[in-house]
């Protein structure tokens, strides 16, 4: 039980947590993680150790193949690559070509080929090349009186796979990261992470139109990155093994204060002798890794207070989970304070 002068305050109680690589930790936002990896964002509300990856699917436009060539039907017309050219048919022809007026829509004014292009919000179709992507406004006109857009650099990309729609949105992953353009201005998905680009640079992209993620994928097809779009977080699958570390905890006015136990809310579907790795890290670095074995029952969901092996007091504080059995959900880790923090500004 806490003492008069002792308190217990959150840590962490939104998961899973998004990366974010680029706020100083005692900065950060609850719902938010400096380091973490194959974090399980399969349960809402919970952190757990991912069994397996998520997937998504490839996109797969309908195709006709004409004289050996492969169209593309997007807005009730063919359409297919020429060297620096998007060639469109004439509406509804779909076993014959039939130019109509110019026959398609020009972007040559440099000698980089078309790459991909995926139609977009209001009838817009995106053109990608390896030098950056454009829209075609009116792309859904039945008149081939098409126009075009300036480059947008930030879109390029190096081969048609690193491009893929969802909700009428493009996504992009090249080597400076993961970006969208709703057709208004581009958004870098990836500005969190950018101290830490390898696992979401240059991916091939899948989705998963149901859960609202892009998927980033290597040459095996095996998930490097997730981003869920709903909660606008990034989640790293790149490395073997597990992490989850919390933000930093600072006092109000920076005082001295040393953690005397951290708890756990926790529900455990592993067993008695499931367990969790871990280290701590009071402003000299992360120290020995322990273990701790949750004793309540399985499906039970209990408070779990674990004892700090030699608090010191210091200045911060933060906890970094290095593995964890499956069949374990935590809700909550809070912290037990030596001294009353009158305040409620605290990181």
């Amino acid at each position: 039980m806490a003492g008069s002068d002792q308190q217990w305050a959150s840590l962490a109680s939104i998961f899973p947590a998004g990366l974010d690589t680029e706020t100083e930790p005692a900065k950060l936002k609850d719902g938010f993680t400096p380091s973490a990896y194959n974090l399980d964002i399969e349960h809402p509300g919970y952190l757990a150790k991912a069994v397996t990856a998520p997937t998504g699917t490839a996109y797969s436009p309908k195709t006709f193949t004409i004289s050996a060539n492969t169209w593309t039907l997007h807005y009730g017309r063919l359409w297919r690559i020429s060297g620096a050219n998007l060639l469109a048919n004439a509406p509804d022809y779909t076993d014959k070509v039939f130019e109509q007026g110019i026959g398609g829509v020009p972007f040559d004014d440099d000698t980089n080929n078309v790459i991909a292009f995926m139609p977009c919000l209001g009838g817009q179709m995106f053109v990608a090349k390896a030098i950056g992507g454009y829209l075609v406004p009116n792309a859904s006109s039945f008149d081939n009186d098409f126009q075009r857009t300036d480059i947008e650099a930030a879109m390029a990309v190096a081969t048609a796979g690193y491009a893929v729609p969802m909700d009428g949105i493009p996504y992009v992953s090249n080597a400076s990261g993961l970006f969208a353009w709703d057709g208004r201005e581009v958004a870098e998905i990836t500005k969190l992470v950018r101290s830490n680009l390898t696992p979401f640079a240059s991916r091939t992209l899948r989705r998963d139109n149901a859960k609202r993620r892009i998927v980033g994928v290597d040459g095996s097809s095996a998930t490097k990155f997730v981003y869920d779009a709903k909660d606008q977080k990034l989640y790293d699958y790149s490395q073997s093994g597990f992490r989850y570390t919390t933000r930093m905890l600072v006092g109000p006015e920076y005082q001295p204060f040393s953690v005397e136990k951290v708890g756990f809310r926790v529900t455990n579907t592993a067993g008695e002798s499931s367990q969790i790795k871990y280290q701590i890290d009071t402003g000299d670095g992360y120290g020995d890794e322990y273990s701790y074995t949750f004793r309540a029952e399985r499906g039970a969901t209990t408070f779990e207070e674990l004892t700090v092996n030699r608090p010191v007091s210091s200045r911060t504080f933060q906890l970094r989970i290095t593995d964890m059995d499956s069949g374990i959900y935590i809700r909550g880790i809070d912290v037990l304070l030596d001294a009353a923090w009158n305040k409620e500004s605290w990181a």
